[in-house]
């Protein structure tokens, strides 16, 4: 950066006056927008590079962070299963010229830099940036781009902000192509948002239950849960766009998307295009998703068996993982997470937390999953099952803990198939189908999930069951009147090979010709839950959506 931009930076924050606004820079390739001396965002004039990424992702010319007035930060940089996705950005993975072909969007070939900073203002009525950079490839600018960007005051719970980007071919005309792969269409103006649970995406005011590409739209939002709080991040063209949204984490409006007739748009010198898109960030209030759950007790009295059961149930957070863990449960509960009633559907899940009848990992296994399914206008009841007593001198004994987990194991299965039998019997309180009510586990509660299955009766059976990374019973036989299944395992779980566990339950359903789905893939370990680690597994709650979908469970109930 030069020193006049530096300068430049520095009195448009010193000239701002009654401005809520101030431009910092901070000399590393960063200028950061202040209001009211809190972070706005950050535009990135000057080369990035993440820590642990690779060299040949360094970038520049975008905005991360972004924060809602409340200080959410809703974009992510450098995702591992996306290293090139950064914040809010604009690329094409075709750019063309007549030397060669690019991509501006994977970083290969061709790259953005700051030629200057033309003005950074900070006014009462607003803050502008106004940059010019160049695209260079083949050892030449190819490109001018020049990004106007306006923030306006808070209003509400609400930032808003304008992009105009102008992009102007100098010695030659450069072609813009969105992806090439059939059926995609990314390419163009997009955001990566950071991790989070309880994910709605929504254009043009309809929810959108499916990953769309080469929709025409006006806007498109993404809506999550950023730990304990709520945000959307809104993008609007304008005009109407074809758009690529994921529910992994990403929205872009995609230009000049793809139809018969339109394959890609030519820039040519002395012709620039203007490109324009406002963005509303937006904290929200969290009553989308409950965030204190209604507590139902799972019996009416003391759970049946273990009536003398008297120790106290224990939370701890591993230091090295923080995995919230719940432990001693003697009194089983279901936690409700029930959907806005603007998306709700009428389908339910009884999700059961794994921790190998020891712990509940409640979190990435239970309450983010119930957060997810309510993005889906699926009702959620997370169950806190019966476990093993730990804690005490015997919980060193190998021999005593095994024969706890074999008399504790009933107990969870009972309370599984209790778990059916109250949320099936309360389904008109909570707008519920009868017949649409299913189970879900993970590991151990994999375990569970597949033995009510198994075993159940009449008000106990689910109608569905979604056994994830589960331990399988010792016998898989199933009932004539066994539900459909779905199953997701990792090829590399060290834990509990998908080979003895999830195929196993596969091959018994399918030689009882009843349906079942299985997916293994290739990396993923164990215990993923909810969590991405840029790993084949992250995509299983798109299977599972899927899935969900061909049943029609998400559609209304009637």
């Amino acid at each position: 950066m030069t020193r006049a931009a530096v300068l430049l930076l520095a009195a448009a924050g010193a000239a701002a006056g009654q401005s809520p606004f101030a431009w910092k820079d901070h000399r590393d390739g960063r200028t950061e927008l202040l209001e009211k001396g809190r972070t706005a965002l950050v535009y990135n004039y000057g080369p990035q590079l993440r820590e642990g990424a690779p060299e040949d992702r360094r970038r520049c010319c975008y905005i991360f962070p972004l924060f809602t007035p409340a200080g959410v930060s809703v974009l992510d940089d450098f995702p591992k299963d996306h290293w090139h996705h950064r914040g809010i950005f604009w690329a094409w993975p075709v750019v063309e010229t007549r030397e060669g072909k690019y991509d501006l969007w994977g970083l290969q070939g061709v790259a953005q830099r700051l030629e200057r900073i033309v003005e950074a203002a900070a006014e009462a009525s607003s803050a502008r940036l106004v940059v010019e950079n160049g695209w260079y490839a083949g050892g030449h600018r190819i490109v001018r781009e020049t990004l106007r960007l306006t923030v306006f005051p808070t209003r509400g719970e609400a930032r808003e902000f304008e992009a105009e980007l102008r992009l102007e071919a100098l010695d030659g005309p450069v072609t813009l192509r969105g992806s090439p792969d059939s059926g995609k269409s990314y390419g163009g103006f997009s955001a990566r948002f950071a991790p989070r649970t309880g994910t709605v995406l929504r254009a043009d005011g309809a929810v959108l239950s499916k990953d769309e590409d080469l929709n025409p739209h006006r806007w498109a939002e993404l809506e999550g849960s950023y730990g304990p709080r709520r945000a959307v991040l809104r993008i609007t063209a304008d005009s109407a766009n074809q758009w690529c949204v994921r529910h992994y984490g990403f929205v872009g409006a995609s230009f000049p998307g793809r139809t018969e007739t339109v394959q890609g748009y030519t820039l040519e010198p002395g012709k620039p295009l203007t490109l324009r898109f406002r963005l509303r960030a937006a904290d929200l209030a969290a009553t989308a998703f409950a965030t204190e759950p209604k507590v139902i007790p799972l019996w009416p009295g003391a759970a049946p068996g273990s009536e003398g059961w008297n120790y106290e149930e224990t939370e701890i957070i591993g230091p090295k993982d923080t995995i919230r863990r719940i432990g001693n449960v003697t009194r089983p509960v279901l936690l409700a997470y029930l959907p806005d009633a603007s998306l709700a559907n009428g389908t339910a899940v009884i999700v059961c937390p794994g921790g190998g009848f020891r712990i509940l990992a409640i979190d990435h296994e239970g309450l983010d999953v119930a957060h997810w399914l309510n993005s889906m206008g699926v009702a959620a009841f997370v169950l806190k099952y019966r476990l093993i007593r730990t804690g005490d001198a015997d919980e060193k004994d190998p021999a005593k803990m095994a024969e706890r987990r074999k008399a504790a194991i009933p107990f969870a299965v009972a309370d599984g198939q209790q778990a059916i039998r109250l949320v099936r019997s309360r389904a008109a309180e909570w707008g519920l189908a009868q017949d649409r009510i299913g189970i879900m586990g993970f590991s151990a509660g994999g375990y569970l999930a597949a033995a009510v299955a198994l075993r159940h009766d009449p008000g106990s059976r689910p109608d569905f069951a979604a056994p994830i990374y589960p331990a399988a019973p010792d016998d898989v036989s199933p009932p004539a009147d066994a539900p459909p299944l779905f199953l997701v395992h990792a090829d590399d779980d060290r834990t509990l090979a998908p080979l003895n566990h999830s195929i196993r339950l596969y091959a018994a359903w399918k030689e009882a010709k009843i349906p079942a789905e299985l997916h293994i893939y290739s990396r993923g370990g164990h215990g993923f839950g909810m969590r991405k680690a840029g790993l084949p597994s992250d995509t299983w709650t798109d299977r599972f959506r899927d899935w969900l979908d061909v049943q029609g469970l998400l559609k209304p109930a009637r």
